[in-house]
């Protein structure tokens, strides 16, 4: 006597297996995806580049190089005097009464150390300007850089020298802020403030 196989025989047990497998396979791919962290978005500028290469920076650079340069001067000039009149005490010091040699040491060496310290004081008041101007200019990048953040789904920011390795999702906005900068301001007047020394009172 012949049977007949009914629908659901082997034919269909293989049929029903593969439909569970391709669930069970789906399912655990999305859970893999559930329970992997989004990947973050990273965006890149170069901080240094800000400064040397947005029309701001340069002026502030132009005005520390002119700053720098005239302290340079004047204090070549001082210097070489203070060099003339060593040589008139070499002489002096050859002919003067041996009581008399200590006190004109002495006063010489005062005046090297007050070109000393003038040299530091004039040094630091143009580093003093020069961190002052490049913090006005951070306060001006501040909401630019948080703008392009904004509009770009970015998670982070970083500067360029801290990355060692990165793929397409780190994205250069050097140039975008650049950009956005020069439009908003072109130059910023240092202020070139005398910094008190270590000694003085208050």
């Amino acid at each position: 006597m012949r049977y007949c196989q009914a629908p659901w025989g082997r034919e269909g047990r293989l049929k029903t297996n593969l439909s569970i497998a391709s669930i069970w396979f789906v399912a655990m791919t999305l859970a893999a995806h559930a329970a992997s962290p989004p990947a973050s978005n990273f965006l890149v500028v170069d901080r240094a580049a800000l400064l040397e290469q947005s029309k701001t920076g340069q002026d502030i650079i132009r005005q520390v190089k002119a700053a720098t340069d005239e302290v340079d001067k004047d204090l070549s000039v001082r210097n070489a005097s203070l060099q003339t009149e060593r040589g008139y005490l070499q002489q002096r010091l050859a002919v003067i009464p041996p009581q008399f040699r200590a006190k004109e040491i002495k006063d010489f060496d005062a005046k090297q150390k007050d070109l000393q310290d003038l040299s530091r004081q004039k040094q630091a008041m143009i580093q003093a300007g020069f961190v002052k101007a490049r913090s006005q200019i951070e306060l001006l990048l501040a909401p630019i850089l948080l703008g392009l953040m904004k509009q770009r789904g970015a998670d982070m920011l970083i500067d360029k020298k801290y990355v060692v390795m990165s793929n397409e999702r780190a994205l250069d906005v050097t140039d975008a802020a650049i950009a956005r900068l020069n439009a908003k301001i072109s130059s910023l007047k240092v202020d070139f403030v005398p910094v008190p020394s270590a000694g003085a009172k208050h």
